[in-house]
């Protein structure tokens, strides 16, 4: 059975790892998003492609890529609003979300950022 340094310098040859490969990683070891972060951190592996567009978004452009949404609907809204912690919205929240309403974690992201609400606690631990 592969350790998880091992699986993860498999899965991040050129020492970057996209957050949906982690999360794979997560998945397949069966382990918390959290314990994947904190070993490719120790390791010296950036993540990278925030599933969300906050971070990483290419080689060249490592800033965010989520954009405020044109509109909003009050699904979205709600959905992002039910789950506000301390005025901010937990990645994790837009994960949940995403599944309740079937549309795109980006698509949400965006939706708060649209609202003027910033998405907190990287369930990586890329950001707090």
């Amino acid at each position: 059975m592969k350790t998880i340094a091992q699986a993860i310098r498999e899965a991040a040859p050129e020492g970057r790892l996209s957050c949906a490969r982690a999360f794979e990683l997560v998945e397949t070891l069966a382990l918390e998003p959290a314990a994947v972060g904190q070993e490719a951190t120790s390791l010296g592996i950036r993540i990278t492609h925030c599933q969300l567009g906050l971070f990483g978004s290419s080689a060249i452009d490592k800033g965010p890529i989520v954009k405020a949404a044109l509109e909003t609907s009050v699904e979205e809204r709600e959905a992002i609003c039910a789950r506000l912690v301390e005025g901010k919205l937990p990645c994790r929240a837009v994960w949940e979300a995403s599944s309740r309403t079937g549309r795109p974690r980006l698509a949400l992201a965006e939706a708060a950022e649209s609202l003027g609400i910033r998405i907190s606690a990287c369930q990586l631990g890329c950001f707090p």
